[in-house]
């Protein structure tokens, strides 16, 4: 899901964490003299450079992905049975996944309802303040 992909001395892909970038024959390898510059990756996970194609990256999508199993921070298995529906994925060379949280949002979101916290204790405070006040008299 990272996207950021490193080349190992015998030329395998791997994700940050060391995991190997998966194709349809296994694990996707690049000569170690290829520049990274000279390497291409297609929308369909065609992975090329100088014009002749290295291998092809598997992108895989499930029908019902509340059947994957999560696996540690960012990544999910999938149980045994579970098929992958068939529909086409799609990569962007260059681009990364975002969070879907926008900081911002979040933070105004987050001292509106500071705010509104205080707000509340302070009347339950005034409340109390007022019974006891009845009370005494």
């Amino acid at each position: 899901r990272n996207g950021v992909l490193q080349r190992t001395t015998q030329g395998q892909l791997i994700n940050a964490d060391g995991f190997p970038l998966l194709g349809n024959g296994g694990p996707v390898t690049v000569p170690p003299d290829l520049a990274e510059s000279e390497i291409a990756i297609g929308a369909d996970g065609s992975l090329s450079a100088r014009g002749q194609t290295l291998g092809q990256i598997d992108l895989v999508a499930f029908a019902d992905n509340s059947r994957l199993q999560p696996h540690g921070q960012m990544y999910f298995v999938a149980p045994q049975g579970t098929v992958p529906d068939g529909t086409p994925g799609q990569l962007v060379q260059g681009s990364r996944e975002l969070s879907n949280a926008n900081p911002v949002n979040e933070l105004v979101s987050l001292i509106v309802t500071s705010r509104m916290f205080e707000a509340v204790q302070r009347s339950i405070r005034t409340i109390s303040e007022t019974v006891q006040q009845n009370y005494r008299n």
